[in-house]
């Protein structure tokens, strides 16, 4: 359907029932004082909460929300500030879905494909990175099938329509995406500009002039050190390449493209590929097979393995798996995967790491000793920190001190070794923890460390310029920072309200201010090449343009928009939920 012609996501009957359906969820969320909307007497006000992780773990979120927190009160919203440690928060969304606004980094968002698992009505009742914000909305979800289903030119226009969809509905607000931005020694090794160090390419691609092959690199996150698990929702941020490093998949992205890795190559018939793995083995010594490529599809549907009275989904991939319908065992070296998806987003599928399921398959038991309550419960699978780590990668867990260091060495049985592949030059990788970006640069220019995993912050991003022979490179993250509405509460359920809540904050001023000028306002969850230009920036927000002017709110705007949607305010200026 043409994007000029499409059924709008703000129809009548879409709002229609939403309001409906905010009337029976929002009497079981967390908002107070929410009114009968089928009747015409106000309610006294009613209260959001706005969650974020502590300004230790993530200042610019935690000054986001803080701003959030005055924009709403501005507009006449009693407010409700949580600042959480990360395990919480990510508790706190992911899992028990008790919130109403929050303000966070998304997962690496590179293709289309991550939309699916994060919009999908498919998806409302799981927890984890799959819908966690309740959304249903038939329009999005026929976008979503659509691009999902195609390839090609088609696909890209099924994508554009997706994400003016998305604009228009608002299920969550982009903000900003900030400037990645990384220091390292160029007197050891070359390279590091060519590929985002989010991914593993960007280890290999390089060329090694330290003469032990040692990379020393330093990070601001200590998450790194402690959590292990591909599957698991509390450890690493998105942006970090470790599991990339530990454990292999069917196929890895460079520059955007998707190419065979650990299948060394595929042939498609029918909305069927046929995968040929390369011979390796896992690190401890157990060969990799095609047994290992069913089971780990299989286990993402359920972590339980048909154990559980229901099926336990696994926290992460669970979206972009669903674009592969069955994996079947050919022999040993051979498999054949059927696509419920278009040829693209089931390539996209190649890119989930691939689990030895001589050690996966013993964590299917219940994880009642967790104090983790999910809609069908948990299993250690998706609770164990999993040390030491065992995959099939380019390097093999050595030692770590929790919250102090990570040592990896390089695999020397991996396939590229022999297959026609670049092989990493870097013989060891020792990870340390810094404090914070100062002392992580500081550490680069005393020629302690060779390379800030970790992108610089803001502050230093914007101003650092490297003297020889240090060298920075900056790209935009894969990331953005946004706000995640819980729409299973009235009346965030309602798009038009969500549009308003984005009109309160100005994305420019944020990203001058709050991340000095190292972040890019932005009003698409993707970036190029897959923003359409109808969302590019253009001095303002295309789509919910800021209700006043150089970071400070118009009150008198902002109380003719709300009106606009259906709300009144008291005598005392407090908004009334919808009438």
């Amino acid at each position: 359907m043409d994007s000029t012609t499409r059924e709008s996501p703000l129809s009548r009957r879409t709002v229609l029932g939403t309001a409906t359906a905010g009337a029976v969820l929002g009497l079981s969320g967390c908002l107070r004082g929410i009114r009968n909307l089928f009747r015409d007497e106000p309610a006294d006000g009613f209260s959001l909460s706005v969650a974020s992780v502590s300004p230790a773990d993530d200042p610019q979120a935690a000054a986001v929300a803080d701003r959030l927190e005055s924009a709403l009160e501005t507009a006449g919203i009693d407010v409700e500030r949580e600042t959480l440690p990360q395990s919480r928060f990510l508790r706190r969304i992911l899992i028990d879905h008790e919130f109403d606004l929050f303000v966070d980094r998304t997962p690496r968002l590179a293709d289309p494909s991550a939309l699916y698992g994060l919009l999908h009505t498919r998806f409302d009742a799981e927890w984890g990175w799959q819908n966690p914000y309740g959304y249903s909305n038939v329009t999005i979800d026929s976008a979503l099938d659509r691009q999902r289903g195609r390839t090609g030119a088609a696909r890209d226009r099924a994508v554009e329509q997706t994400l003016e969809s998305f604009a228009n509905d608002q299920p969550f607000t982009p903000l900003c995406r900030p400037t990645a931005k990384h220091v390292w020694n160029g007197d050891r090794f070359v390279g590091f500009d060519r590929h985002p160090l989010s991914e593993r390419y960007a280890f290999v691609d390089i060329e090694s002039i330290a003469p032990d092959g040692t990379l020393r690199a330093v990070v601001t996150d200590e998450r790194v050190t402690r959590h292990f698990n591909p599957l698991g929702i509390g450890g690493r941020h998105s942006c970090s390449p470790i599991d990339d490093l530990l454990y292999d998949s069917l196929a890895t992205t460079v520059d955007g493209d998707v190419h065979p890795w650990l299948a060394d190559s595929w042939a498609w018939e029918d909305g069927t590929a046929t995968l040929t793995l390369r011979e390796t083995s896992w690190h401890d010594g157990e060969p990799v097979s095609a047994e290992d490529v069913v089971f780990t599809y299989d286990f993402l549907a359920d972590t339980s393995m048909d154990s559980a009275e229901a099926p336990i989904p696994a926290p992460l991939y669970r979206g972009l798996a669903t674009a592969i319908a069955d994996v079947t065992r050919l022999d040993d070296h051979r498999v054949r995967i059927t696509a419920e998806a278009g040829r693209a987003a089931a390539e996209q599928a190649f890119t989930i790491p691939i689990l030895p399921a001589h050690i996966w398959r013993d964590r299917t038991e219940s994880a009642e000793f967790v104090d983790v309550e999910t809609p069908s419960g948990a299993t250690v699978a998706v609770v164990t920190d999993n040390v030491p780590p065992i995959g099939s990668g380019l390097f093999t867990f050595d030692d770590r001190e929790e919250g102090e260091r990570l040592t990896l060495s390089r695999n020397g049985d991996h396939f590229t070794t022999t297959a026609d592949l670049p092989e990493t030059p870097i013989t060891t990788l020792e990870v340390t923890v810094t404090e914070d970006t100062e002392a992580a640069v500081a550490a680069i220019e005393d020629s302690e460390a060779d390379l800030t995993l970790s992108a610089l912050d803001p502050e230093t991003a914007s101003s650092y310029t490297a003297a020889p022979p240090l060298v920075t490179h900056e790209r935009p993250s894969q990331s953005l920072y946004y706000i995640g509405y819980n729409v299973r509460n009235a009346p965030l359920l309602n798009p038009n309200f969500r549009r308003t809540i984005a009109s309160l904050l100005d994305k420019a001023s944020i990203a001058e201010s709050i991340f000095a000028g190292a972040a890019t306002p932005v009003a698409s969850p993707l970036g190029n090449p897959w923003q359409p230009a109808s969302l590019e920036w253009d001095g303002a927000d295309p789509v919910t343009p800021f209700l006043g002017e150089d970071g400070e709110l118009d009150v008198d705007a902002v109380r003719s928009e709300f009106r606009s949607i259906g709300h009144r305010y008291d005598d005392d200026g407090n908004l009334l939920v919808r009438s």
